[in-house]
């Protein structure tokens, strides 16, 4: 597939490997403006793959743990400062008090930090069962403060990826898929087939409509599996990045050309998505061992939806 790397186009990157614990790495982070600061949260886990490998839990238990990491983002440097773990509240539902809240978007309501998550189920162990679903929670100092189990609209999917707009909308809490929105727990909206998943918050636009960053699974010619050999899920697939323009209902109307980030690897999971004066930025995981920032033009980001 043809992509654009976005560091031809002049775009700053910053990689982040293991920060402190060496059995637990940090990605996918999510990053939002909440009082005159850029905050960045963090996805602290032990799971690890391996390139063509196997994977498994870096601390030697049977099944993952995560903890969100809520720090500060100097928009300027990309540095990412103020590291503090949060912990969730003891009226959390069983699965997040055991293992954690993944992979969470940071947003703002009422001037107040929130975070949407996803509850993975690992009271049975597996490594995602359908019977998870999303949870939101507000931000109180160190303490994630449960909100609500998010109703699942589709009983056998595991959900995860909801992202909400920047800003509170009249029409929609959530975007479900590309084609697709959540209000008021009901799904609203015709399914699609495309392979299109929700990546970054959406960013409300000066005319009504929103910008966020979507991804696409491939499988690439090269990565299929033959009869003669065999490959682990994680190195089947690659992800691609699209900036995604939706409407004021949040609906996608309009995707950019592909493009991938720089770093080599085959899974770069962008998850975060700010505006900066004349530049955007960008943070993904990567591998699910390590996590970037990236800092671009608008304008130069902005001409690839041409």
């Amino acid at each position: 597939m043809n992509y654009i790397d976005i560091q031809s186009l002049g775009a700053e990157i910053k990689i982040y490997g293991e920060l402190q614990d060496p059995a637990m790495r940090y990605m996918n982070p999510s990053i939002v403006w909440h009082k005159d600061k850029l905050k960045i949260s963090l996805r602290k886990c032990n799971f690890a793959v391996e390139p063509k490998g196997k994977w498994y839990f870096r601390d030697g238990t049977v099944y993952s743990r995560t903890d969100v990491i809520l720090g500060d983002l100097n928009p300027d440097t990309l540095q990412v400062t103020n590291l503090k773990k949060l912990e969730v509240s003891k009226d959390s539902p069983i699965n997040i008090r055991i293992a954690g809240l993944e992979d969470v978007r940071l947003f703002v309501r009422k001037d107040e930090l929130h975070a949407v998550g996803f509850e993975s189920d690992r009271v049975v162990r597996t490594l995602h069962n359908a019977s998870a679903g999303m949870a939101e929670y507000i931000i109180k100092g160190n303490t994630l403060q449960y909100i609500r189990s998010l109703k699942k609209p589709v009983q056998d999917i595991v959900e995860k990826n909801w992202c909400p707009p920047d800003q509170p909308s009249k029409l929609f809490d959530y975007t479900y898929s590309d084609s697709q929105i959540y209000k008021d727990g009901e799904l609203i909206g015709t399914p699609t087939q495309t392979n299109i998943h929700g990546g970054s918050i959406l960013l409300k636009q000066k005319d009504g409509t929103y910008l966020s960053l979507v991804h696409e699974k491939r499988v690439e010619p090269q990565m299929r599996v033959n009869r003669y050999a065999t490959r682990n899920i994680y190195d089947k697939y690659v992800y691609y990045t699209y900036l995604a323009r939706h409407d004021k209902q949040g609906i996608i109307t309009q995707l950019s050309k592909p493009f991938r980030l720089g770093t080599l690897e085959n899974i770069e999971f962008v998850s975060g998505f700010a505006e900066y004066g004349d530049y955007f930025l960008i943070t993904s995981g990567v591998r699910d061992c390590k996590f970037l920032i990236a800092k671009i033009e608008k304008q130069k980001l902005l001409d690839l939806m041409a």
